[in-house]
Order: C-alpha cells, then structure tokens, then sequence
C-alpha cells in the first residue's frame, strides 16, 4: 500500500475516533472554517502548545480573512518551532495578502533556506488588478541575449508565487522568466495562462508612448 494511502487511513481513523486536530484538519479542508475554529479553541484550550491543532487554527483563522488573528497564532507555532515551514509560508501569504511584498519575499526566501528543495511555495491567493502609469524611460538599445541573462540573474528563485509576484507589481519581463522555467518543468494551462498575460504586458510597455 502506498504511503499517502496509509497516511489517507490513518487520518480517516483518527477522524472517527474523533482526535479533535484530525476533525478540525477535515473541516478546514471542506472550507468550514467556523467549525475547525471552534474545534481548535477547545482543543488548545486544553493543549495549548499542540503544534499541529496551532497551525490549523491559524490556517482557519486565515481562510475566514482574520488576518490579525492568523498572524497572531502562527507566531505561536513559530515560537514553538522557529522553522515549521507551514508557518513561514503562512506568514508570507499572509504579508503578501496585506501588500508588504518585501517582508512576504523575506520569509519565503526563509523557507527555501530551511529547505532549498522545497516545493509547496505556491500561493492559492487570487490575482489583484494593480493600475498604474505607463512610463517608458529612454535608454540605449541592448541586445536581447544580453537582457534576458540580466533579468535571470535577478530572479532568486522560480516559483509561482514568485511569478505571481512579479506580475502584480508590474515587472512582465521577470515574471514571464519565472513561467517560462516552470513550464519547462511542469506544463499546465494555467501556467500557460499567466505567461502569456506577462508578456503582453511586457508588450505593452515596450508599445507605450513616452511620458515626457
């Protein structure tokens, strides 16, 4: 039997027996997050320094858009673990979600530290529309071999939540890198998809009339 089958079971035990973290686990993961806070506000309640009912609480808490809340209870799972990497990606989620892309990059750049294989750094939050000027800044022409080691050499690292990033604060070109390697990785038409939005939005900067 495979490993996620036996890891299946033994949840769904758990779940009947109902171990209180196992049911909260499932109600989070049906998107009853009212129902998984409860569960773990008794649970913890109890088992204060439980860390997997503190990380799905704060994963509850953070699904129903309590954003103070979530950030509080991953502080605590972190300040039983200072490198569960569930809860630095949670913090980062939760600094992008709030618009501190930096403080967002720094603690998904921690979790590749931590685990430089890592692959679940992909954010689930949904694209926001972010309108600004168009400015195009005059500059001598170089060749696009040259360009294109430039803007990956900037890049720290390729993963969705990067592109994603990129893409939101307006930087086509380096977000249209990020989708380019992960499709060579893992084709899909969603990655499709946001590769083709960047560049025609790099398109679109480079067709724009210059703002004098």
């Amino acid at each position: 039997m495979k490993t996620e089958e036996l890891s299946y079971e033994f949840s769904q035990r758990l779940e009947r027996d109902n171990y209180w973290p196992s049911v909260a686990q499932s109600r989070l993961v049906e998107g009853r997050y009212a129902d998984a806070i409860h569960l773990c506000k008794q649970g913890l309640a109890r088992l204060p320094e439980h860390l997997s009912g503190r990380m799905i609480y704060a994963l509850a808490v953070y699904g129903s858009g309590q954003m103070h809340a979530a950030r509080e209870q991953v502080r605590k799972v972190l300040e039983l673990d200072p490198e569960h990497l569930g809860a630095l990606k949670l913090l980062g989620d939760i600094d992008y979600r709030e618009g501190n892309v930096p403080s967002a990059l720094a603690h998904y750049r921690r979790v590749l530290e931590i685990d430089p294989h890592c692959t679940g750094l992909k954010s689930l939050l949904p694209q926001t529309e972010i309108s600004s000027p168009k400015l195009t800044l005059k500059r001598p022409t170089e060749k696009k071999e040259t360009v294109d080691r430039s803007v990956s050499s900037r890049i720290p690292f390729f993963t969705e939540t990067m592109g994603d990033l990129y893409l939101s604060q307006g930087h086509s070109r380096l977000a249209a890198e990020v989708f380019k390697k992960l499709l060579e990785q893992e084709p899909s038409d969603r990655l499709q998809a946001k590769l083709t939005r960047a560049e025609r939005g790099g398109q679109e900067k480079e067709n724009s009339l210059d703002v004098s």
